[in-house]
């Protein structure tokens, strides 16, 4: 992993700060605003995970105060051009860096130039023909069919060859880092956000789900009766048959 340092003091870079919309994040604040003092470096506030105020322009450091969704959303405003600094205040903080109550330390550790950047691998999706769209994704790119057209067809080419076809509501292509989202529940692995690769998943909605567990647990018990009703009924058969003549021949 690449070290990470602060700009030169002859052209500091502003920090960027990025927090949840639910929360009280005014301790973490003002723990940046003082690191940044103290190394000369501006604090720009780049609004809340729900509603960002823009890009990060000129920021080499984005220190995003939230769960998953807000580092999310810190990449995106990233652009990989800056290092991004996750504080966990959500329940899950699976991208997160470091907790809350540990943030002073961590950008002490930045100050003295022992940080370093673990890079992860992105997904670009380009969208229409006219105009044409790109989209950053760090975590998955769902394609779904339209509602009220059926299941879609869908075919995954990989370098201009076919790789597979698939049926289903979408699909669901996932980078290493969000292999733990909507992949996971689509049947797909879970793997090290360290991998450069990408996963490939079919996805069915809730509603298919549950209509296709309930013919099966449906369908089970049927077959299972009727395989105990047509023993049943053979056994009958053969007593009804047998008991006569063991009769007679008494």
């Amino acid at each position: 992993m690449p070290p990470f340092t602060l700009a030169a003091d002859s052209d500091p870079s502003p920090v960027g700060v990025l927090v949840t919309p639910s929360g009280d994040c005014t301790p973490q604040l003002m723990t940046i605003q003082a690191w940044a003092g103290e190394h000369g470096l501006e604090v720009v506030e780049l609004g809340t995970s729900a509603e960002p105020n823009g890009a990060a322009p000129g920021c080499r450091l984005l220190v995003a105060l939230g769960g998953d969704g807000t580092i999310l959303r810190a990449l995106q405003l990233a652009e990989g051009q800056a290092a991004v600094l996750g504080v966990n205040f959500g329940h899950v903080g699976f991208l997160a860096d470091v907790r809350g109550e540990d943030l002073g330390d961590a950008l002490e550790r930045i100050g003295r130039g022992e940080a370093h950047v673990e890079e992860r691998t992105a997904l670009v999706a380009t969208l229409g023909a006219d105009p044409r769209r790109r989209l950053l994704a760090f975590n998955d790119v769902v394609i779904s069919r339209v509602r009220g057209f059926g299941t879609a067809r869908i075919r995954v080419d990989v370098d201009g060859e076919r790789l597979l076809e698939l049926v289903g509501d979408g699909v669901v292509i996932a980078s290493p880092t969000g292999s733990t989202a909507y992949t996971v529940g689509a049947g797909g692995p879970a793997v090290s956000p360290s991998r450069r690769a990408a996963r490939c998943a079919r996805w069915w909605s809730t509603d298919a789900s549950r209509s296709a567990s309930r013919w099966r647990r449906r369908a089970r018990p049927w077959a299972s009766r009727s395989t105990a009703a047509r023993s049943r009924t053979c056994r009958r058969r053969g007593r009804s048959r047998s008991a006569p003549r063991r009769a007679r021949r008494a």
